[in-house]
């Protein structure tokens, strides 16, 4: 059996797409024989490199550089059509129902990934945000009759190590422990932004820990902040984010993939939207107080951020209250669902 990933990584669109399909991959590959290729037209050395080590294959179609939506299909026509592959994924805020109705002929099925509400053309259907079971009629507009859909956090993909950390007692301790993580990138820079009203709080003893590369355009700014600070720790190149989430008692986040993983491990969690699409899903998830939402990036300033950081979350029965409200949310299993399903659509053909 032969499966492609079609999904792109870089700063502009983030890394949260390659991350969720690197984690689909991998329980795909446990449920069934089959060769897994990465059909990509960006991404960075880390993630290519991570992909090789699950002994993954890789077709870069155009390197670095993304172009529209035909010239991508011609391009991943031509690979889709030597290969012939019984099931491809898409994964890609760029790539839409033109491009999946031009590579219909190459491939037996299309499994489409995306929480954008627009149409699509394909055999299977997965949107895990909180949001969508709010909203489920409206997949009936978008998705063809036939698809089978999977809605919902219960579908999150995130790494199965998440499930076996959750399963796992931390005690808390007097001095808290907070992340800060934004992305790799951060291109909007609020990670300087909320260390600097975090600083400024006086009230509880913490160690900070700050997950950003070391090309991070404002890494100069950040050491500055963090000068002669030794409760500030920074961090680059990690393969994984589990043990320093796990390790955490407090974080701070985008409201992609990472906010997942934190509220899979029961964090008190303080999320910034940083794109429009996890809008929707974060004031949802604000409202039945799962997280404490600060609002969407370009509408953040000093006052706002000391205003929703003057009330941070530091007492143990209150993170306690908070932990037992979201336990149930995400199981940290969507991965494995995924890949259960897939295997039985497969095998029922056979």
């Amino acid at each position: 059996m032969k499966i492609v990933i079609r999904v792109d990584a870089n700063p502009s669109l983030g890394y949260g797409h390659i991350s969720r399909c690197i984690n689909l991959a991998k329980e795909i590959k446990n449920k069934l024989n089959c060769q897994i290729y990465f059909l990509m037209a960006s991404c960075n050395n880390f993630y290519i490199k991570k992909i090789k080590n699950y002994n993954f294959k890789i077709n870069l179609i155009n390197k670095n550089k993304f172009f529209d939506q035909k010239s991508d299909s011609l391009k991943s026509n031509k690979f889709l059509k030597e290969l012939k592959p019984d099931l491809l994924i898409l994964d890609h805020y760029k790539l839409g129902i033109y491009w999946e109705k031009s590579v219909k002929e190459n491939i037996k099925k299309l499994l489409v990934i995306d929480d954008l509400k627009r149409k699509h053309n394909c055999n299977f259907f997965l949107d895990q945000n909180f949001s969508s079971l709010f909203n489920k009629k409206i997949f009936s507009k978008i998705i063809n009759k036939n698809s089978k859909i999977l809605i919902g956090p219960k579908y999150s993909l995130i790494d199965k190590k998440y499930f076996i950390l959750k399963n796992k007692k931390k005690k808390l301790k007097k001095k808290k422990n907070i992340l800060i993580n934004f992305g790799s990138y951060d291109i909007n820079n609020l990670t300087c932004k909320v260390l600097k009203h975090i600083l400024s709080i006086k009230y509880f003893d913490f160690k900070i820990k700050i997950i950003v590369e070391k090309n991070f355009k404002f890494f100069q700014l950040l050491q500055n902040l963090s000068k002669n600070n030794k409760s500030i720790q920074i961090y680059s190149n990690l393969n994984s984010l589990d043990l320093i989430t796990f390790k955490s008692d407090i974080c701070f986040g985008a409201g992609g993939i990472n906010n997942i993983e934190r509220i899979c491990l029961e964090k008190i969690n303080y999320v910034v939207s940083t794109s429009f699409n996890q809008i929707e899903n974060c004031r949802r998830l604000n409202k039945k107080h799962y997280i404490f939402y600060i609002g969407h990036y370009n509408k953040l300033n000093n006052k706002i951020l000391k205003k929703k950081l003057s009330k941070i979350i530091f007492q143990d029965n209150e993170i306690k209250l908070m932990q037992k409200r979201i336990a149930k949310l995400v199981d940290g299993k969507g991965s494995i669902r995924v890949a259960d399903f897939i295997a039985k659509e497969f095998q029922n053909e056979q």
